[in-house]
């Protein structure tokens, strides 16, 4: 039963990131970025800024414990949590911006940087969110799959989308406006920030004291960081059409 729902597992982590990605594509009208190379981004992000993630998120972390055991006393579990909010942003949003500078022959235009970020984001989305429904239906079957596939498509796919996004948008100014004046640094850093935001508000329930504490922390945690990717996911699309209708407004100076 376990194995035959790993197939619509599949296909919803697929279905969703695609619908997505198509709909943050289609904003952009003047100059659209071709589906083959947007999907070069996309499966850029589903591969390799996963496996480069992974590695890089293992590296600190076992740094972060062999600090904690000789010079602090932290509880392992804490450690976890610190490397949810400090480790895991970093490494991701590093390597998702890795992968979008591999797609820096595409970016003519600063539309294109938020094109291929959100690709980039999406792709690595969909894996991840592919191993958190395997996880969901080992643990709980169907049910569990359902809750998990509905969370994490309002939650953490728009915070890869976003995030990356905003880097993306970095790059365009980078590559397609701004070209030798690298302020991509502060965008990435921002979407590292942004990133560790989400995950403290996704692990607020390990501050509780007691069950209702910890359904207090954890739906309040999850509701706002709902609302931050969603807002981040309008203010992108708001760029993304300003920019391709050739409206400047709120643009940083090269």
């Amino acid at each position: 039963m376990a194995s035959l729902l790993l197939i619509p597992a599949v296909v919803i982590a697929l279905g969703v990131t695609l619908f997505f990605l198509w709909w943050v594509r289609r904003i952009e009208v003047n100059h659209r970025e071709p589906w083959r190379v947007v999907l070069i981004g996309f499966l850029l992000g589903a591969v390799v800024t996963v496996i480069g993630g992974a590695y890089l998120e293992s590296f600190l972390l076992l740094a972060l414990q062999g600090l904690a055991r000789a010079y602090l006393n932290i509880d392992v579990g804490l450690i976890g949590v610190l490397g949810a909010i400090f480790i895991a942003p970093v490494a991701e949003e590093l390597m998702k911006a890795l992968g979008i500078i591999g797609m820096r022959s595409h970016i003519d235009e600063v539309e294109d940087g938020i094109v291929y970020g959100a690709a980039v984001g999406l792709g690595f989305a969909a894996t991840e969110n592919v191993l958190y429904f395997a996880s969901a239906i080992t643990a709980g079957g169907a049910i569990a799959l359902a809750g998990t596939a509905i969370i994490r498509s309002l939650s953490s796919t728009l915070l890869h989308l976003g995030a990356t996004g905003l880097s993306g948008y970095g790059f365009g100014l980078y590559y397609g406006r701004c070209r030798g004046k690298p302020r991509w640094g502060i965008y990435v850093f921002g979407a590292m920030l942004f990133h560790g935001i989400f995950n403290l508000l996704a692990s607020l329930q390990v501050l509780a004291n007691s069950f209702t504490q910890q359904i207090l922390f954890g739906v309040g945690g999850l509701l706002i960081a709902v609302v931050m990717v969603w807002a981040l996911f309008v203010w992108l699309q708001r760029k993304l059409h300003e920019l391709d209708r050739n409206v400047y407004t709120e643009i940083p100076e090269c």
